[in-house]
């Protein structure tokens, strides 16, 4: 029984991930033209060249995140929680405003047929051009990145190999036509956000918990002096 105990102490945390496919579905129900649909395309969008070898850091996106929030489990549970559960708010957040403000993003029609531009077809097949505003790619990315420059992690190397990447996948979701400034901008606000509050939040319980032991606690040694004093 201590040995499930202890198993489940580990395996528990990192089964909160599983929630980020479950909020998934929400992007599911408002990836459509349903709503009206807004462009948010400026000048420097349309000056933005497309360049299909930054579908391969887009496409890194998912074990980005599997990765990143497995280390940060490991290295720092608090900055793991903080960090997840900003993220699930995000998605709600965002999921809102897609219901609510629905964006689209102007594609490239001739992007010819070599096996880059094969994978940036299917994405297009895959990912309809809505629900563009904030872009998620963009909140996960950069809430990783928040996440570990918050947390206890000290490796030099791990913490610089998340920032390159995520940072990369940042800038390839406008040179792959996927997304453009104003859904980078916005992804960054709301993280920001999200993070204060949760993270504040976070604190507020872990302080009054404390304060709950120590009651808790002086309480028991009042108790224990007073058997003794009349025991």
């Amino acid at each position: 029984m201590n040995k499930f105990r202890k198993y489940a102490r580990h395996i528990i945390p990192f089964l909160f991930i599983l929630t980020i496919p479950l909020l998934g579905v929400l992007y599911s129900l408002t990836d459509n033209s349903e709503h009206n649909v807004h462009s948010l395309t400026t000048l420097l969008d349309y000056n933005t060249p497309y360049l299909k070898i930054f579908i391969l850091p887009y496409i890194a996106w998912y074990p980005y995140l599997l990765v990143s929030y497995i280390f940060l489990c490991i290295s720092d549970r608090k900055a793991y929680y903080v960090t997840l559960t900003s993220y699930n708010v995000c998605l709600i957040v965002s999921n809102i405003i897609f219901f609510c403000y629905q964006t689209t993003v102007p594609r490239p029609i001739n992007i010819g047929h070599d096996w880059l531009n094969n994978i940036v077809s299917w994405v297009y097949q895959h990912d309809r051009p809505f629900d563009c505003f904030p872009s998620i790619h963009v909140i996960g990315c950069y809430l990783v990145m928040k996440g570990v420059c918050h947390s206890q992690i000290r490796q030099r190397i791990a913490r610089l190999i998340i920032y390159l990447v995520g940072t990369t996948i940042i800038v390839s979701t406008l040179f792959v036509k996927q997304h453009v400034l104003f859904d980078v901008i916005g992804g960054i606000l709301i993280v920001e956000v999200v993070f204060l509050i949760i993270s504040m939040i976070y604190t507020r319980m872990r302080t009054s918990k404390f304060k709950w032991r120590t009651h808790q606690g002086d309480r028991q040694n009042r108790y224990k002096n007073s058997r003794k004093q009349f025991g």
